[in-house]
């Protein structure tokens, strides 16, 4: 009878177990968190236990008499919980459970610190003196020895043996040595050494796996890891180099180190997460304090680090780049903090490209840790990947020039090479957002003497040695000057200084280099520059004029500006809202009845409640909240139903209802989170507020998928039910596509930009259409084969579809060449706008276009050449008899001047139709001035009346 409990209260422990478990569906992964034991074998069931042990019908030999409580309370006091649980979870027989009992409860044979997990089978053999019980044990022990993760400890684990205590695993990043995972790591498994605790939450890390090379007996692999052991003791004393957790040796074959998890890296940043450029003088501060913090950091790599026996090493980094630029946020209490709240540290110097140097009286004894481990990568994607770690060759973009020599003779010296290539390209983000950092590594790549490649100098084929400027870095930073001296003199300065400082002193050959810390106060100097840009930026007189202009607005009609002498009649309303907000971002529904903008953390929308007597704020404004230390918000789109935002990491976007937005917060909404999927990185909600459309990022685990994307929609039945469905797999590199929007209903579009073809100097932008009604998909390039090198501007432009015939759009590249193609060549003769053609804009840049639904009307934003007054214009494609098929010039009307507006605004447009008018909304996402610490932009609508339009450009 006792025997037939005891099987069937094991089982039901075993379900209990299970349970339990974190990751219990995945059988090669489950385990049994820290005080999953405890908690199911508590004192109740183990007195169930002990009784049917101790039950009179299964002791033929009666051991000394000893109560089912005391029993319980002993193995409490021996802690040996783990070791019984494996012991029920393994076998439901209750000869080896009578055994445990008596040899270590009753008559304490052994030490209870002998069932210590991971047990030995030598251990288990004496214990129940068979082997069949000692098999069961060995083979399920491991989901109760997960391992703990120890700070500033390096820890060996047989997989066998125990068990890896994540909660969930993601992939999000690969490098040249390994593998980067999101891990989260369970309660009470995460040991702080310093403090002495666990952590009482699930705790998010990130964890680099590396691959071991070398037999870890060998000689110079003990030297690595003595190197390796070096970096993960480093002390946290500067607060840009990126801490080490603790590391782990799994099997003796992969190294695994752990560190804080960060936002993103500095390419990542700067070419996807906050494309849009630093709108105010003070952005710009806050970026070059944190590009200063970098330089910080090499010098105490280079100078300020001691061994064990307290000499003085040298710590040569090897790969500094920006995809091993790393940002986190800033903690809250730091006081001394940068304007935007971000902090950068320099990371992955632990891995395959780290040196360590001592200096001795014989000289300099170097030993380095390339050889421990295996490179993931031999070959990356080249063109404009913002942060490659390695080109074909096996050399680095951001590598200095004695990269490439026969002898490797890489010293500090080339980490700083490195450092002012990553600085040369933040000022080409300052000045020209995310598609400037694109557009300068395609200016390197392009180059005729580049041999295809992206660095930062042109290889040495002859015996004369050349100079280690390349003709493209020289030529960007000539017109990253210009463009800052054309803002402020004050600014130019500032940007000449740094500029040709790095030309001058840092991309210099290797014996002319300066060190890292005087390219710190250059840095330095630099910011106090920039903080003279805003004391000079206003004039006592201007700002009198402007506080005049701009102090209180009671309607958006007070603010009506017109050209002098219109040429055609319209309306322009230029409405000002203040704000000291750092916007990444705006869009505007299709109806225009709702403008949203929004920063990393922060959405702000307004209506037409936002006009009001004293001043224009926003209707609603909503925050990020939770767990913010690793995510911002990425996309938003809106229609005048809802709104949608994603953030960065995984598959999470928020869907809230303008509808129900009665008070200063906005609406409610709904959170969709499916933590499964890989992070959302372009969406757009079609105008009928029914459908959202997702493009993934690609899983990175498969190496032939690592460049490709999941396209998904969410059917959207009510404000809190998103019905999620994945369309089809596109594969494209995670960077290509920079354009999702729907046309119609049913209609949407992705854009994806240039990329080289095989000839490597003809580029093309690609235009996507996918129909919802049938998910078919039509594609058409849009080619430009002549490069100029002198003229520093992206392909792509501006796109519009055709509304009234999905299968037509226009687009423009170059700023001056209007592309007009169908995706359907036999649907041609029904649409009304001409056929398949490339046009040359003549005397004027277009920087967008946008088409009229009803009579389907090319409207453009654009400016005159060598101007930058920017105007509505309005383009017509018109042919000569001689022309060929695809020839003809354009037709350039100006209908309006728009005032305060330049080409050197970010913004974003909207054409909305009513019965007889065309209005376009202009939101402009560029601060214009700061007065008193306020930050102005301007909202524009231009109205003209639909008939007169048709009159106007008939003739």
């Amino acid at each position: 009878m006792a025997t037939i409990q005891y099987t069937a209260l094991c089982r039901e422990l075993y379900t209990e177990l299970v349970g339990k478990f974190e990751r219990s569906q995945e059988e090669a992964s489950r385990f049994a968190a820290r005080g999953t034991a405890q908690e199911v074998l508590n004192r109740k069931k183990l007195i169930r236990i002990f009784r049917c042990l101790t039950s009179p019908d299964v002791n033929k030999y009666r051991p000394p008499r000893m109560d089912v409580e005391t029993l319980a309370d002993k193995l409490t006091e021996k802690g040996l919980h783990d070791f019984l649980a494996v012991l029920i979870f393994s076998t439901s027989e209750l000869q080896p459970a009578q055994t445990f009992m008596t040899k270590l409860l009753i008559e304490e044979t052994l030490a209870a610190e002998s069932c210590s997990l991971p047990s030995t089978r030598q251990f288990l053999t004496d214990l129940f003196e068979e082997n069949v019980t000692p098999d069961r044990f060995l083979a399920q022990q491991a989901i109760f020895c997960p391992v703990d993760i120890l700070r500033k400890r390096e820890i060996w684990v047989k997989s066998k043996e125990q068990r890896l205590p994540y909660i969930e695993e993601k992939q999000v990043g690969r490098g040249a040595s390994g593998e980067v995972y999101m891990v989260k790591i369970a309660k009470g498994h995460f040991w702080n050494s310093e403090h002495k605790k666990v952590n009482a939450e699930p705790e998010e890390v990130a964890r680099k796996d590396c691959v071991i090379e070398e037999n870890l007996e060998s000689e110079s692999a003990q030297t690595d890891r003595a190197i390796m052991k070096l970096i993960l003791a480093l002390p946290n004393k500067c607060d840009n180099i990126i801490k080490s957790f603790g590391a782990i040796f799994l099997d003796s074959s992969k190294w695994c180190l752990f560190m804080p998890l960060a936002i993103c890296d500095l390419g990542a940043y700067m070419t996807e997460y906050h494309k849009m450029r630093p709108s105010t003088v003070m952005d710009k501060v806050a970026i070059l304090k944190n590009a200063r913090g970098l330089t910080g950091g090499l010098v105490f790599l280079h100078t300020q680090i001691q061994g064990e026996d307290g000499e003085n090493l040298v710590l040569y980094h090897m790969d500094l780049k920006p995809a091993n630029i790393l940002i986190f946020r800033r903690p809250t209490e730091d006081a001394d903090h940068t304007e935007d709240g971000y902090i950068w540290k320099i990371s992955d110097f632990g891995m395959s490209r780290v040196k360590v140097v001592k200096h001795t009286a014989g000289g300099e004894s170097v030993t380095s840790s390339r050889n421990l481990f295996a490179r993931w990568a031999r070959q990356e994607p080249q063109a404009f990947s913002p942060s490659p770690t390695k080109n074909g060759r096996l050399e680095g973009t951001y590598l200095a020039p004695e990269s490439l020599s026969y002898t490797r003779s890489m010293t500090q010296e080339s980490d700083v090479w490195s450092l002012g290539c990553v600085i040369s390209v933040v000022f080409a983000y300052l000045e020209e957002g995310g598609e400037g950092v694109k557009e300068y590594a395609r200016a390197r790549n392009r180059y005729p003497k580049s041999e295809g490649y992206d660095r930062f100098f042109l290889p040495q084929r002859t015996m004369v040695r050349s100079k280690p400027h390349h003709p493209s870095v020289l030529l960007w930073h000539k017109h990253l000057i210009g463009k800052a001296y054309s803002r402020n003199v004050c600014e130019g300065n500032a940007v000449k200084f740094m500029l040709r400082f790095l030309e001058r002193e840092v991309l210099q050959d290797q014996k002319n280099r300066c060190s890292a810390k005087k390219l710190e106060q250059k840095l330095k100097d630099t910011c106090k520059k920039y903080e003279e840009v805003v004391v000079n930026t206003v004039t006592p007189k201007e700002g009198e004029r402007l506080r005049q202009r701009f102090g209180g607005i009671t309607d958006i009609r007070r603010h009506f500006h017109r050209t002098d002498e219109p040429r055609f009649p319209h309306e322009i309303d230029q409405l000002m809202i203040a704000g000291t907000e750092s916007y990444k971002g705006c869009d505007i529904s299709p109806d225009g009845s709702v403008i949203a903008f929004w920063t990393d953390n922060r959405i702000l929308v307004y209506m037409s409640q936002s006009l009001n007597d004293s001043e224009i704020t926003p209707v609603a404004s909503w925050e990020l909240k939770g767990d913010i230390r690793t995510r911002i918000l990425k996309s938003v789109s809106l229609t005048e139903r809802y709104l949608v935002a994603s953030t960065s990491g995984s598959f999470q976007f928020y869907l809230f209802d303008l509808q129900k937005t009665s008070t200063s917060i906005l609406g409610s909404h709904t959170l969709i989170d499916h933590s499964n999927l890989s992070e959302i990185t372009n969406l757009a909600i079609s105008p009928n507020s029914k459908t959202i459309a997702f493009i993934l990022r690609g899983n990175m685990e498969d190496d032939e998928e690592s460049r490709s994307r999941l396209l998904y929609r969410a059917s959207v039945k009510s404000p809190k039910l998103c019905e999620l469905e994945e369309l089809r797999n596109i594969g494209l590199p995670m960077t290509d596509i920079i354009r999702l929007s729907f046309s119609t209903n049913d209609d949407f579009y992705y854009v994806v930009e240039p990329s080289d073809t095989d000839d490597r100097r003809n580029y093309c932008v690609s235009v996507f259409h996918i129909s919802l009604k049938d998910m078919s998909l039509q594609e058409v390039e849009f080619a430009s084969p002549a490069v100029d090198h002198s003229v520093i501007v992206d392909l792509f432009t501006t796109f519009s579809p055709f509304h009234r015939h999905p299968d037509a759009c226009a687009l423009v590249t170059s700023e001056r060449k209007l592309h007009i193609q169908t995706f359907n060549e036999k649907q041609q003769a029904d649409i009304a706008t001409p056929g398949p053609c490339q046009c040359d804009i003549g005397k004027y840049r277009v920087l967008r276009i946008m088409t009229t639904r009803k009579t389907g009307h090319i409207l453009a934003i654009g400016r005159p050449v060598a101007s930058h007054k920017m105007l509505l214009l309005s383009l017509k494609i018109l042919r000569s008899p001689q022309s060929s098929n695809r020839d003809g010039f354009v037709d350039v009307v100006e209908l309006a001047s728009i005032p305060g507006l330049s080409s050197e605004h970010k913004f974003k447009e909207r054409l909305c139709e009513e019965e007889d008018e065309i209005i376009i909304l202009l939101s402009c996402l560029t601060a214009l001035t700061s007065l008193a610490g306020k930050t102005l932009r301007s909202i524009y609508r231009i109205s003209i009346s639909l008939k007169t339009l048709q009159a106007f450009t008939s003739t």
